[in-house]
């Protein structure tokens, strides 16, 4: 800074190299009060910075020009990489920077004399407005209303925390933090920290989605079809469990949201005799996540998979072997011990994969009544059902006569009930010879020990 006839060589010195931010601003106040008496440039961090360094004086940022007793010129353009040089090139490489005229610039996010500290809280949702909404406020808009936008916990996601600060890139940028390869890492890194309020529960749920079918084929495969966190939450609009019918994942919409990808398998569910319940309204009927589980979705040949072939009984029988859910829609019972106590149910029990299991008969999503012409376990198509696994010479002649789950053997065809009741009775015969056979063996032996007792007394 010259000196000029307004001021004396001392003050010109203290200013430009010795004053403080507050001693710089007494210099400056003549005229610009305003700004340097108000409550914004009092809590920024250049105030703070400045209190006692020459760096937080006016012309720190405003540079050196002449000043006389009619004022100045109009000072030089403020250029905030002279001190935050690292942001220059994170900026070079941002969506916002790369030589895009239309671009905000440091003062556009950040303010001028009011500059708010990286990480401060307050008033969030105001800063994110004045900020990322002044030029994106249709998605600020959806932010504002979703679960993020509306949740009271200041340590809630907000733009920056996704797209990152000065080094935002096109989500189709591979190096993009929410490129659909590294979507579910960013939205990760908050949702597997419990100190931002996630119980142990929620924070597991999060983690076995990388160990899932998804998630495998995300980070593992690089598949770009495979579902992520926003396919099925949402992105901007995430929305709360609570929120019911709003909410993708609630139960009335799993299957719509399912069926954005497996759209065939959907059309084949809503026709079945859990789907048709399904869209009149009935929740109580099975829905993808009650089989395949949500976050856990495991490929049916994976041992650890609800759907695992020696699993599917179990996964079945949730509902199925429930009394309430059994009485109030009159479902056949017991088909617990009935499915169980069978061949093929007490060889899945020990392990073997190759026998059937409820899909193999009924079908897994295409799940139609028995009295349906198109039903697996229609009377007409059991030959050509069980013949999946059984060699049968003439596809048309019943490989079966009697019941599936008989819960009595007068409830089959008289042949398994006559050969049930024959076998019994061999049981019942042989048992009860071998046991009259050692009765008597036993008489026989005490009666012997008596006599030779007796015949030793002569």
């Amino acid at each position: 800074m010259k000196a000029n006839p307004g001021f004396g060589l001392c003050a010109v010195v203290v200013l430009a190299f010795s004053a403080p931010f507050t001693v710089a601003a007494a210099e400056c106040i003549d005229c610009h009060d305003g700004v340097s008496s108000g409550a914004a440039l009092k809590a920024s961090p250049h105030m703070k910075l400045g209190e006692g360094k020459a760096g937080g004086s006016c012309v720190a940022c405003h540079g050196e020009f002449d000043v006389s007793d009619d004022g100045h010129a109009k000072p030089p353009k403020v250029n905030c990489v002279k001190c935050h040089g690292a942001v220059e090139a994170q900026m070079s490489i941002s969506v916002h920077g790369a030589g895009n005229v239309d671009a905000p610039k440091c003062v556009d996010c950040h303010g001028t004399h009011d500059v708010v500290r990286k990480g401060a809280n307050h008033n969030r949702n105001q800063r994110i407005a004045a900020q990322c909404g002044a030029c994106h406020d249709k998605e600020l808009g959806i932010y504002t209303n979703s679960w993020h936008g509306k949740a009271p916990n200041d340590k809630v996601a907000t733009c920056s925390d996704c797209h990152g600060a000065h080094d935002v890139l096109r989500p189709a940028d591979p190096q993009s933090t929410v490129f659909r390869l590294n979507q579910a890492q960013a939205c990760a890194k908050c949702h597997t920290d419990e100190e931002r309020g996630f119980n142990p529960a929620m924070v597991s749920a999060v983690k076995d989605y990388f160990g899932s079918i998804h998630g495998l084929a995300v980070t593992k495969a690089g598949l770009m079809v495979s579902a992520t966190c926003i396919d099925c939450h949402g992105s901007h609009d995430v929305t709360h469990g609570r929120d019911g019918g709003k909410n993708r994942i609630s139960r009335a919409k799993i299957p719509e949201t399912c069926g954005k990808c497996h759209a065939g398998v959907v059309k084949v569910y809503l026709e079945s005799v859990h789907g048709k319940p399904f869209l009149d309204g009935n929740l109580d009927v099975p829905v993808c996540t009650d089989c395949h589980r949500s976050h856990q979705i495991r490929s049916h040949f994976d041992s650890g998979a609800a759907t695992y072939t020696t699993h599917v009984a179990a996964t079945c029988l949730k509902c199925h072997s429930q009394a309430n859910v059994v009485n109030k829609y009159g479902i056949p019972e017991a088909r617990v011990p009935t499915y169980l106590e069978s061949y093929h149910g007490a060889a899945s029990k020990l392990g073997d994969t190759r026998v059937a299991n409820c899909a193999s008969c009924h079908e897994s999503h295409d799940i139609r009544a028995s009295a349906d012409p198109k039903s697996s376990t229609n009377p007409a198509n059991m030959s050509k059902t069980c013949g999946k696994c059984h060699s049968v010479q003439d596809r048309a002649k019943p490989l079966i006569t009697g019941k599936i789950h008989a819960t009595l053997a007068e409830d089959r065809h008289w042949v398994p009930g006559i050969i049930e009741k024959l076998y019994t009775l061999l049981i019942v015969a042989t048992m009860g010879f071998f046991l009259t056979y050692i009765i008597m063996d036993i008489i026989r032996n005490v009666r012997l020990r008596r006599s030779g007792k007796k015949g030793g007394g002569h």
